[in-house]
């Protein structure tokens, strides 16, 4: 896709604004609104970039100076717009505030009530909101070194640009949350686009941050599932093209993940859905060579996940290895 032009254009009422923007020589127009937060603007822009209309597993590198390029546009004309002065909405009663900062995500867990789900971005912000995941922190990641665009952060932000998903590079740095200050932690086939050489680090993030009794959910994609999936093992071009177009660096099983989890701080491990590989002695499975598949009850209200046998209308065909990491001691 290449964006031929982005052009301010008239207002239509005192607070509604819209923008004409050229897209392969076809003109759309994008409406928001004069009391637009930078954030909100940052939202509107990225969702129009990444509609799933237009967007390719593999973004052309200009669409992300597009979305700066629409904000700017947009800021400009709010600045140009008469009325007075803008005021935040009030709160339905009984909900919590939207968390738009780490400011904000301090605030909640000072409440006892943050919960982050790692990579969740796809639950929580412009793509399809989930009620299953109301209250949840999405927290997302830069683009990989290997330019994948997942098209949730934009470079110096730390939010997605809608409430509830913020933006760190957790591979790299630590959360800017206390220690013990998180009631519960999600991530739901996220882990495996990041190197294992980072899963250390993340690992221990995790235990940090969460309180004494919560838990962590991880769920991640089974490559020791039955079928094709397991080519990646074996087929040197398979496994490219789940590098390349998935952006899946960890071939995440069972056997590969348990050295991992072991060796983190986590005093308590519950393995919950896996096919289990462990007698193959690291010998890669053949495409239809069976395995015998744990599957223990899973608790949903600690934490949705929606690719395993439990929802066979939602989970792609896809099951996961779930283990649930419990932190006992500071």
């Amino acid at each position: 896709m290449r964006w031929r032009n982005v052009a301010a254009c008239l207002a239509v009422s005192l607070d509604a604004l819209r923008l004409e923007i050229t897209v392969d020589d076809t003109t759309e127009f994008l409406d928001f609104d004069r009391c637009s937060t930078e954030l909100e603007l940052v939202g509107i822009a990225h969702a129009f970039v990444h509609r799933t209309d237009r967007t390719l597993l593999a973004t052309h590198p200009d669409d992300r100076a597009a979305s700066q390029e629409i904000v700017n546009h947009m800021t400009r004309m709010q600045a140009d717009a008469a009325g007075p002065p803008c005021a935040a909405a009030p709160l339905p009663a009984g909900a919590l505030p939207p968390v738009w900062t780490w400011a904000d995500a301090h605030a909640l867990a000072a409440q006892g009530k943050l919960r982050l789900n790692f990579g969740g971005g796809a639950a929580n912000d412009f793509h399809a909101f989930d009620d299953r995941y109301t209250g949840w922190v999405a927290v997302e990641g830069p683009n990989d070194p290997d330019g994948h665009d997942y098209g949730f952060c934009l470079d110096g932000k730390e939010s997605c640009g809608k409430p509830w998903c913020l933006c760190r590079d957790l591979t790299r740095e630590r959360f800017p949350l206390d220690d013990g200050s998180v009631a519960s932690i999600l991530t739901e086939h996220a882990l495996e686009h990041i190197k294992w050489e980072y899963w250390p680090h993340i690992l221990r993030e995790f235990h940090r941050i969460l309180r004494v009794g919560g838990v962590a959910r991880v769920a991640l994609p089974d490559y020791h599932a039955p079928g094709a999936v397991r080519r990646v093992f074996w087929n040197t071009t398979v496994a490219a093209e789940h590098r390349i177009l998935g952006g899946h660096h960890a071939f995440t099983s069972f056997a590969s993940v348990r050295p991992f989890v072991e060796a983190s701080p986590f005093e308590a491990v519950y393995w919950l859905h896996y096919w289990d590989g462990s007698a193959l002695d690291g010998r890669p499975p053949s495409e239809d060579e069976p395995l015998p598949f744990t599957r223990n009850p899973i608790d949903y209200g600690l934490g949705f996940v929606k690719r395993t046998p439990d929802h066979p209308t939602m989970n792609e065909g896809v099951t996961s290895v779930v283990v649930d990491l419990v932190k006992l001691a500071r």
